[in-house]
């Protein structure tokens, strides 16, 4: 349960969800990203470039995740924590109603860690 705590793991957790999200509403594009052969199967179709960064993108918040949770007992960098920040209400406030909010969540853990996390008591 302490895990669910690590603003890395949560992170991960949502770049897990987005892809999630991605692959089951862009099924269509994927298929058709997969039958294309991958290599130039996305350049010039605006639908497939979207599912495309889509899903980069989840890719890129798991390996966020990944190493903020490298860092982790440690406190994460103050600048890494509020470049989150801005990513998260940047993208949050030109799409408001998407899952970019999700991200106040470790943003927040982060902001507040101290550093070594002491176990709960049992």
């Amino acid at each position: 349960m302490e895990q669910l705590r690590s603003p890395g793991l949560q992170l991960v957790a949502i770049g897990v969800l987005h892809n999630v999200i991605g692959v089951a509403l862009g099924r269509e594009q994927v298929s058709a990203i997969v039958a294309g052969g991958y290599v130039g199967a996305v350049e010039g179709a605006f639908d497939r470039m979207a599912i495309f960064w889509f899903l980069w993108f989840g890719w890129m918040l798991m390996l966020l995740g990944g190493a903020v949770r490298a860092i982790e007992p440690r406190p994460v960098p103050r600048w890494l924590a509020a470049g989150i920040a801005l990513m998260v209400l940047g993208g949050g406030l030109a799409i408001p109603a998407s899952g970019f909010w999700l991200g106040l969540i470790p943003v927040a853990g982060m902001l507040m860690s101290r550093g070594e996390r002491q176990p709960s008591p049992a």
